[in-house]
């Protein structure tokens, strides 16, 4: 595999037999990314101090660590991440962002320029059943089950995340623009893909939503002061409607999110 990371929290001693085996295998990786968290509700107040960290058996073996903090919006979904924060001359970065380091074989110039990023819009291609989700029983049974000898050929060059999915289980279900339940580690698979492909969503400046709302509203306000107004408000539908479409086309080929409700406030 290109990267492993574990979205679990290994911040508590398992036997010492059962440590020292992990860490054996982690160190032999080479690429494992393991998980800590900040104490934090927002990226405005977050508190720096680490917590659950790996014990020192995995701590010390990891390619890299790498918080785990995916901060809501206001009405609690959450559409972006924030890859990467400075605090005291030491960066973090989170995992989505180690794992496509690790894939990319990131040098430190790459990591600059996202220091300065505060938040990136996860680029969803779906729910997250849209990545391939191997169950772990499956894994499992690659030891005595012919059927399974073929899921390890299909891990070679893949980035591997472990964690959970199952609503029953998952601790970290969040709510997401596909799903009121959307696992913690969906929204690194997601992120990850959208620093892979390259499609990272952009807001249309204000200024430039400004200028847009005044160039429509002008032209609006143009035609139906020259016609009945019945014409008018079939002219504001349509233009409404195309407007709404050119969002959307907007949205989908050139990543451009355009708020489209201002035209209609």
């Amino acid at each position: 595999p290109k990267a492993i990371f574990f979205d679990v929290i290994f911040s508590e001693e398992s036997s010492a037999e059962e440590d020292l085996v992990l860490g054996h295998e982690i160190e032999k990786a080479g690429n494992v990314v393991l998980p800590f968290y900040f104490p934090a509700s927002s990226r405005k107040n977050v508190s720096f101090q680490a917590e659950g960290l790996p014990i020192p058996k995995l701590r010390d073996k990891a390619r890299m660590l790498a918080y785990v903090n995916a901060f809501p919006d206001r009405d609690g979904h959450v559409r972006e991440i924030p890859l990467s924060m400075v605090h005291k001359g030491q960066r973090y970065v989170n995992a989505s962002l180690a794992m496509a380091a690790i894939a990319q074989d990131f040098k430190e110039e790459d990591f600059k320029k996202y220091d300065k990023i505060q938040n990136v819009f996860i680029n969803f291609t779906g729910p997250y059943q849209v990545f391939t989700v191997i169950p772990f029983e499956y894994l499992i049974a690659i030891h005595s089950e012919p059927w399974a000898q073929g899921i390890l050929k299909s891990l070679k060059d893949k980035i591997i995340m472990v964690g959970h999915t199952a609503t029953g289980t998952a601790m970290d279900l969040k709510p997401a623009p596909f799903s009121p339940q959307y696992p913690g580690v969906g929204l690194q698979a997601s992120t990850v893909h959208t620093l892979l492909s390259n499609k990272f969503i952009h807001r249309l400046p204000w200024w430039a939503l400004f200028l847009l709302y005044i160039f429509y509203i002008y032209g609006l306000l143009v035609m139906c002061t020259r016609t009945s107004p019945f014409r008018g408000l079939l002219y504001m539908l349509a233009s409404l409607t195309i407007l709404f479409e050119i969002c959307i086309l907007s949205f989908q080929h050139i990543q451009v999110w355009v708020l489209f409700f201002g035209f209609i406030i």
